[in-house]
């Protein structure tokens, strides 16, 4: 198990930092306005690769580990379904492209990006999630990340080499996809896509509802960049989209905490173990508590120093929106007690209602801002839609498990962060020097507090 954590923590970071390097060079090599185009192309293609997967990847998980016999026959049928799939998935890429608007370079740039969307038809996650067997899945994106990171290094040279960029990725993909093919042959046996097409429309309907969960979870982070990229200038999709790709690179690894501490709620909830269940949730929060602490007011006064950094001075006014979406990352590590709670409960539908409300937020933000929006707009409605998320979980896991001392925990970590923010802001300190400082002492006051409560007489240990 550690062993697996070990390649998959470190092959997911590296594949990020190699990312971070690609999009920061395309950065400095496109116009603002040509990042732009490339940004609204991938936010379209994340979208539709989450209607690709139609929710099959965690029920292919869930179904091989009860029944590892089951792997070979379920891999045929679930590769047969999205090659039906992409056949949609292509037609709506097209449309999007066309309505959009635009030169034909930025309509080509949504076109290509069926390179990327078609090698996911093959994609195996799933399988060697279930075995686990997590180095295979762990080198599948450092692959593609590193054959992008190569091209563009090399290819790469100006806003005229823009449409080179999808299909280094969808090269790079279709590498990466290949190997797990090839282990999947050696490993299970040779997928069988011809004699397995019994119970397609019985899988298709028991993965829908994970499969509208996660468009749900989509709608709520990719909706604003999209109306974005339809209703203002492709130079502001050009400011929007890279504090974006930054807030989701650090979102992934909000999904790797929480993986790790699903399977102890879940085995505490399953006995009924309350009381261990409403220690080791509030001991994550208080840990939480604090790093999100240090990482949101540190995060938010190194904000103009990092977006240059990473994409060049030309980048500098995207500096608010990044700002805004640091919040988001906050809100998203807070709400994943309560959303993941809600897992490890059974209480799927529930939690599918908490993400459909930050949607539903994250579609009034957008209807309500209208031509009006800008990128610090859309970022400020990803915000309310992920506050809106955080409280429908909290409140629903409240109700339908049992209580959590959720905000007295985050109360001292959030008043000491506004002390320090308001110091910081008073100060000359320079963007990283203040982003810097306000997360060391955060994180130094957040050790000496909850040393302080453990040592404290009668406290719980």
């Amino acid at each position: 198990m550690a062993r697996n954590l070990a390649w998959l923590y470190g092959a997911e970071g590296l594949a990020k930092v190699l990312a971070i390097y690609s999009f920061g060079s395309l950065g400095r090599l496109l116009l603002r306005e040509r990042m732009g185009d490339l940004e609204f192309s991938l936010h379209a293609l994340f979208v539709l690769s989450l209607v690709l997967d139609a929710g099959l990847a965690p029920y292919g998980v869930a179904r091989a580990s009860r029944d590892p016999g089951l792997t070979r026959s379920l891999a045929g049928r679930i590769v047969g379904l999205r090659a039906g799939l992409v056949l949609v998935c292509i037609p709506i890429l097209a449309l999007v492209a066309f309505s959009r608007g635009g030169d034909s370079v930025a309509r080509q740039l949504v076109l290509w990006q069926g390179l990327v969307l078609v090698p996911g038809v093959f994609l195996l996650n799933w399988v060697f999630e279930s075995r686990g067997e997590m180095p295979v899945v762990a080198v599948t994106n450092l692959v593609r990340q590193a054959v992008l990171a190569l091209g563009v290094t090399v290819f790469v040279g100006g806003p005229e080499d823009v449409l080179l960029v999808p299909m280094l990725d969808g090269g790079g993909f279709a590498l990466g996809v290949a190997i797990q093919v090839w282990f999947f042959r050696r490993r299970v046996g040779a997928l069988d896509l011809w004699h397995r097409r019994r119970d397609l429309a019985l899988i298709l309907r028991e993965s829908a509802p994970l499969s509208l969960a996660a468009l749900a979870w989509a709608l709520r982070l990719f909706l604003p960049g999209l109306v974005l990229g339809y209703r203002a200038s492709s130079e502001a999709m050009g400011l929007y989209g890279p504090a974006h790709r930054l807030l989701m690179a650090l979102h992934t690894f909000v999904w790797l905490y929480f993986v790790n501490l699903l399977p102890a709620m879940a085995r505490r909830l399953a006995a009924q173990d309350e009381p261990g269940h409403r220690r080791l949730v509030e001991g994550s929060l208080r840990l939480v508590g604090w790093t999100v602490a240090a990482g949101v007011v540190g995060g938010w006064f190194a904000a103009p120093w990092l977006i240059v950094a990473v994409y060049g001075a030309n980048y500098a006014a995207a500096a608010l929106p990044l700002r805004l979406m640091i919040l988001v990352l906050g809100l998203a590590f807070l709400a994943g007690h309560a959303n993941w709670g809600l897992i490890a409960a059974q209480r799927r539908g529930d939690q599918l209602v908490a993400s459909l409300t930050g949607a539903v937020l994250a579609v009034g933000g957008c209807v309500a801002l209208g031509a009006e929006i800008a990128p610090a707009s859309a970022a400020l409605v990803l915000v309310a839609a992920e506050a809106g998320a955080l409280f429908c979980a909290t409140a629903l896991f409240v109700r339908r498990v049992h209580t959590l001392a959720i905000w007295s925990c985050l109360l001292a970590p959030t008043a000491v962060a506004g002390g320090v923010a308001w110091f910081v802001q008073r100060t000359s300190w320079t963007p990283l020097v203040g982003g810097l400082a306000s997360a060391a002492v955060l994180i130094v006051l957040g050790w000496v507090w909850e040393r302080g409560l453990r040592l404290k007489p009668g406290a719980s240990r």
